[in-house]
């Protein structure tokens, strides 16, 4: 192989001098990582501790050291305490002080209560977060191909505690699927969840992950209407004189196609080319038969003769979920959230990139007060299954046009230029050089 500065190589055969051509093939130079064994390191003394924990989200390395003595000590928690006694998180406290694992100027003493009291527990949005993660190490682990996490990674949701934290008897076990879910929020917050009624607009690799975590949760199963009114009969679209407890009401207009596999979970090969809302919602029933959900295929922001999200539908909607994938868009259910004064949670992603927004009515600022820069890329599942504006009808003709009448030619061109050459190597466009990465 021939190596520049930039780790690039290039291959020359029996001695040859290369003078260009051929395959450019990225050189990446291997990494040695070393680990503390797990049972020195659990251990350690909390200068050393501190220094083998994987910040994230900006936290501090000492709430960390707190999560890491938790665990150490949670088998001191009294095994016959029921969810929600303060004996829990009483006694977790004591066993960390006298551990010895954090220092006494340290010690999160609300941080540690919360973990006793709610240890028995568990929440579908915590498991997905740190078994997405476990099941990241293990695919690095597998091909060997990125950087693993350093050592230990801890990560809690202390917020999303009720303010009042729920007493032993709202967290008492009732022999239902919630009890989980009971043993951390109590059963006021959980009859909240069940009861509520929520819009979650796109059903693509965020809109899955909402839609499980909400059926997972336990939320929109409540049975019931709003009293003193009545629900129309098929007890689904809200109705001048009321609307039903407990339902989601979920939105896509694309269709599932092959690419999305790898990261909309929800679908499998067989649902390729069926509508992603339905699809997600049926996948959501059979995770909990109770969950309540419509599935739709209509475009927010159309004029309200054409479509169910009429004025009267934002009315009876306790919160909004955006899982979309453009800005017009987000902003117009924004704009909607504010009019009717509904909570709304905006997330996003791009690549490896991520945001999320809590936006609460009177509370914080809307989408629409920052400026996002504007889209350059039309989202391609836009673009293959509904190109709605010129732009879009614009841009589909342009990557018909160049598929056809460009790259087509140009790889029977190079073909015919090089013998075959290029083909046989795995190259699109010839024997073309080039002497620095693209």
């Amino acid at each position: 192989g021939i190596y520049s500065g930039k780790a690039y190589s290039g291959e020359a055969h029996s001695g040859e001098v290369y003078s260009g051509g051929g395959r450019l093939v990225q050189i990446k130079q291997p990494a040695v990582v070393r680990f503390t064994p797990l049972a020195a390191a659990a251990d350690a003394p909390p200068a050393q501790l501190t220094k083998l924990l994987h910040e994230i989200g900006g936290r501090s390395r000492w709430r960390g050291l707190n999560l890491h003595a938790a665990f150490r000590c949670a088998h001191q928690i009294p095994g016959g305490a029921p969810p929600g006694d303060p004996a829990r998180g009483e006694a977790l406290l004591q066993a960390v002080l006298a551990s010895g694992l954090v220092p006494k100027n340290r010690i999160d003493e609300q941080l540690l209560r919360d973990f006793g009291a709610t240890s028995a527990g568990s929440l579908a949005p915590i498991s997905s977060f740190i078994g997405g993660f476990a099941a990241q190490e293990v695919l690095k682990s597998v091909t060997a191909k990125f950087t693993p996490l350093r050592q230990f990674l801890y990560w809690d949701a202390a917020q999303a505690l009720p303010a009042r934290r729920p007493s032993e008897a709202e967290c008492a076990p009732r022999g239902d699927r919630y009890d989980g879910t009971r043993a951390v929020v109590g059963e006021a917050v959980l009859r909240k969840l069940r009861e509520g009624r929520y819009f979650v607009v796109g059903a693509g690799a965020l809109g899955c992950e909402w839609l499980k975590v909400l059926a997972l949760l336990g939320a929109a199963t409540a049975d019931g209407h709003v009293p003193g009114h009545v629900p129309t009969p098929d007890g689904r679209v809200p109705t001048p004189g009321g609307h039903v407890l407990g339902h989601v009401h979920v939105t896509d207009m694309d269709s599932i196609e092959r690419s999305n596999l790898n990261r909309q979970f929800l679908f499998r090969p067989g649902d390729v080319g069926k509508p992603k809302s339905s699809c997600a919602a049926e996948k959501c029933v059979e995770l909990n038969p109770s969950f309540r959900i419509t599935a739709h295929e209509a475009r927010v922001g159309a004029s309200e003769a054409s479509t169910p999200f009429t004025s009267l539908f934002w009315d009876s909607l306790d919160a909004v979920i955006n899982a979309l994938d453009n800005v017009d868009a987000r902003l117009f259910v924004d704009r909607m959230c504010v009019r009717h004064r509904k909570p709304l949670l905006e997330s996003g992603t791009s690549g490896t990139k991520a945001n999320t927004q809590v936006i609460l009515p009177f509370l914080s600022a809307s989408y629409g007060a920052s400026v996002d820069p504007p889209d350059d890329a039309i989202p391609v599942c836009t673009l293959k299954t509904f190109p709605y504006l010129i732009e879009h009808c614009v841009q589909w003709a342009r990557d018909l046009f160049d598929g056809e009448f460009r790259q087509s030619p140009a790889a029977v061109n190079a073909w015919l230029a090089d013998g075959g050459r290029a083909l046989r190597a795995g190259i699109p466009g010839g024997g073309a050089s080039r002497s620095t990465p693209p």
